[in-house]
C-alpha cells in the first residue's frame, strides 16, 4: 500500500525534473573553478613499445637499439657497498671467464706447487720471461725444477744400497 501512496501522477514528474535541474545550474557558476580529478594518462602503446633490457640476462627477446641496450640501469643503489661490490660478477668472489688450459700442464704445475711450494706464474704468457711464484727458498734448492722431472708416479725411482765394509764388519 505504501507504493500506491507514494505514487505520483505524470504531471508531478515534470515538476520534479524541473526542480532537479535547478541546483546543477547553480554549481556551474563561473566563479567556481573546475577541478579535473582524473590525471592525464598516456597511451598504453607508448609504454609497451619500450622494453627494458635486463643487464643480468644473457639473452635478448627483441632487437633493441643502441640507446636501449647501453642505457644506464635504473633503481636504487646501495650506499653501503664499495665499487668492487657493485661491479658485475657471476660468482660470489668475482667474475670468472672460461679459459682453455691444457690438462697436462695444469696437473704438472699443481703437483709442483703441492710438492715444492712454487709453480709457474699463470698470468705470464710463456716466452723467455718465465716467472715462478711461491716459496723462493725451494726454487733455489731445486733450481726451478718441476715435479714431473722428479716423480715418476706410480713407479718411484729407487736406489739399491749395498753394505759398506764397515757395516759388514759389524754384522
Amino acid at each position: 500500500m505504501d507504493g500506491i501512496v507514494t505514487y505520483e501522477s505524470s504531471s508531478s514528474d515534470d515538476d520534479i525534473s524541473k526542480q532537479d535541474t535547478a541546483p546543477t545550474q547553480l554549481l556551474k557558476s563561473s566563479l567556481i573553478k573546475s577541478i579535473d580529478v582524473a590525471p592525464v594518462v598516456e597511451h598504453k602503446d607508448e609504454f609497451l613499445s619500450l622494453v627494458p633490457v635486463d643487464p643480468q640476462s644473457h639473452e635478448l627477446i627483441h632487437n633493441p637499439t643502441y640507446e636501449e641496450l647501453f642505457a644506464p640501469s635504473f633503481g636504487p643503489v646501495n650506499p653501503f657497498k664499495s665499487e668492487k661490490q657493485l661491479a658485475p660478477k657471476n660468482t660470489l668472489t668475482g667474475y670468472v671467464e672460461e679459459a682453455h688450459v691444457n690438462k697436462f700442464a695444469f696437473e704438472n704445475q699443481h703437483r709442483t706447487f703441492m710438492t715444492y711450494g712454487y709453480a709457474a706464474d699463470p698470468s705470464v704468457e710463456g716466452g723467455a720471461d718465465r716467472r715462478l711464484v711461491g716459496e723462493t727458498e725451494s726454487m733455489t734448492e731445486n733450481e726451478g725444477e718441476v715435479d714431473l722431472n722428479i716423480c715418476t708416479y706410480p713407479f718411484f725411482k729407487y736406489s739399491l744400497t749395498y753394505p759398506t765394509n764397515t757395516s759388514i764388519k759389524c754384522l
